[in-house]
């Protein structure tokens, strides 16, 4: 920039302009920038300042608003491949339209390297250059390649795959070219899947894809594969063994046909659950464990008289019900019949529905003296069977359900699993729980009961934590509380208390002195 800065001030000898022409002007630093400055806001009327570059954005503003700027634009595909037929016409080559059109596509619309990757392919090909030889001489994978391996998996046979993945990378093309050009494929079928059919966009001609890979997959599996493809060539530099990574990239996408879109499962949520509203489908209610399902081992009655396994018709056919309610009528009427008493006191007109007609409906009224026992027990007797089911329960022994687990609460064996569950997350807030004292569990409150009154401040900031635990392993909610049990110096008896003493070794170990009070 200085010997530019003293040469502008001389004239040129023989000719109008002196033109100077920087390339990769981006490059030059600040200070170079604040030198030329002064020189481009007032220039002498015989010189011409060309700056070229391809990262405008690194140009200061005020150098690019003292300039005119021109964009060049990128040269088509065609215009590409057109001028590249002229050159061999002029060379006397022979060339395949495919393979110039892969030169052209690879240019990446710029002529000069379209001129540069046609002279080296030009130099092996012996006056004759074909897509084959490209490919052989450059380590690239064929769109016939590609067919036959996305082939595999749509039809998911790892195996083959994997064995055809091999012989691809034996043949010499390395992993990376292989990613690459297994994203294009999956680019080009995200395009046509689109409804796009260009051949600049697709690399090839439409009819050249395999039309069964074409219609495989939908638009999220597609992009859910270039999104894992992507992934991979990001992570195989920093990999252990760039062909492990490939390998199982290829696992990954031979699943791919079974993989859903979070969108896509919601959608079928929403239209199943539409499909329930309307009537569609028949909402089927989870059977209650004191029903007994139909045809099993309690769908007898105290008779011996086998009930019928499909109780749904008579029902339907006495008593019309909604669409949508099929299912719920049978339940319920069904009850009478499979339980002992009503079977056999059950009316003629409510036993032909669901037994075999008259001869099983009059053997219970025969033996019915003998069935029911109510009619032989002695008047002085009734009171015995009274006393039995109710009797007021006290609030110890609720406790005590309580810790053996009645009515689905907790029992012993799922204090392990709770206590696992929190060490998986804390595990210092599981050693704290394990100190506790008691577990006390009465309706919706579970209580724990320390002696350390730093351990129960240590749950008590975690009581969070430990009721996602309790979550997970039963499933219930409750409410977290915590409380501190003071600890007796002495025993009644004057003997000191053995955890105080334990308490104290533990201080004295740590501080290495003495307790004073």
């Amino acid at each position: 920039i200085r010997e530019i800065k003293d040469e502008v001030l001389f004239a040129p000898n023989s000719c109008r302009y002196k033109v100077y022409i920087i390339d990769e002007v981006h490059m030059l630093s600040n200070s170079a920038f604040n030198a030329l400055l002064k020189t481009i806001e007032e220039p002498p009327p015989y010189i011409i300042f060309i700056f070229a570059t391809t990262e405008i954005h690194k140009v200061p503003a005020t150098i690019r608003s003292r300039c005119q700027q021109f964009n060049f634009r990128l040269i088509s595909l065609e215009q590409i491949k057109e001028s590249l037929g002229g050159a061999c016409g002029d060379l006397g080559i022979e060339a395949e339209d495919d393979a110039l059109f892969w030169i052209a596509k690879e240019a990446t619309g710029s002529m000069r390297d379209a001129y540069t990757l046609f002279d080296q392919v030009a130099a092996f090909s012996d006056g004759r250059i074909t897509l084959e030889k490209i490919r052989e001489k450059l380590g690239l994978v064929g769109l016939d390649s590609m067919n036959e391996i996305v082939q595999a998996m749509v039809e998911r046979n790892s195996p083959k795959v994997i064995d055809l993945s091999s012989s691809i990378l034996g043949g010499g093309v390395s992993i990376e070219q292989f990613a690459a050009d297994l994203a294009e494929y999956f680019r080009s079928l995200l395009f046509i899947s689109c409804g796009i059919d260009k051949e600049s966009l697709l690399g090839y001609a439409r009819a050249r894809y395999s039309q069964l890979c074409v219609t495989a997959y939908t638009k999220p599996q597609l992009e859910r594969a270039l999104e894992l493809i992507f992934n991979f060539y990001r992570d195989v530099r920093y990999s252990i063994n760039p062909r492990f990574e490939l390998e199982l990239l290829l696992s990954h996408l031979s699943d791919l046909k079974a993989w859903c879109s979070p969108v896509e499962i919601t959608d079928r949520l929403e239209s199943l659950k539409a499909a329930v509203a309307s009537g569609e489908i028949a909402a089927v209610p989870p059977a209650s464990p004191s029903q007994p399902a139909p045809g099993g081992k309690g769908s007898a009655g105290a008779s011996g008289a086998a009930v019928s396994a499909e109780p749904v018709e008579p029902v339907q056919s006495t008593q019309p019900v909604a669409p949508g309610q099929q299912q719920m009528p049978p339940q319920r009427e069904a009850q009478p019949f499979v339980q002992p008493e009503a079977s056999a006191a059950a009316p003629a007109g409510t036993a032909t529905a669901t037994m075999e007609p008259p001869a099983p409906a009059q053997a219970p009224v025969s033996e019915q003296p003998y069935v029911q026992p109510a009619e032989t027990v002695r008047p002085s007797e009734p009171q015995e069977p009274q006393a039995a089911p109710v009797a007021p329960v006290a609030p110890a022994a609720q406790a005590d359900s309580a810790q053996q687990g009645a009515g689905g609460q907790i029992v012993p064996a799922q204090k392990e699993q709770i206590l696992d569950a929190i060490r998986r997350r804390k595990l210092t807030l599981a050693a704290a729980v394990e100190h506790a004292v008691k577990w006390s569990l009465i309706s919706d409150v579970l209580t724990f009961t320390f002696e350390n009154g730093y351990t129960a401040t240590v749950v008590r900031n975690d009581r969070a934590l430990i009721h996602d635990a309790i979550m997970t392993v039963t499933g219930d909610d409750y409410r977290i509380e915590v409380e501190v049990v003071q600890i007796k110096a002495a025993h009644e008896d004057g003997g000191e208390d053995d955890s105080f003493v334990k308490t104290a070794d533990a201080v004295k170990k740590v501080f290495r002195g003495e307790v004073v009070g």
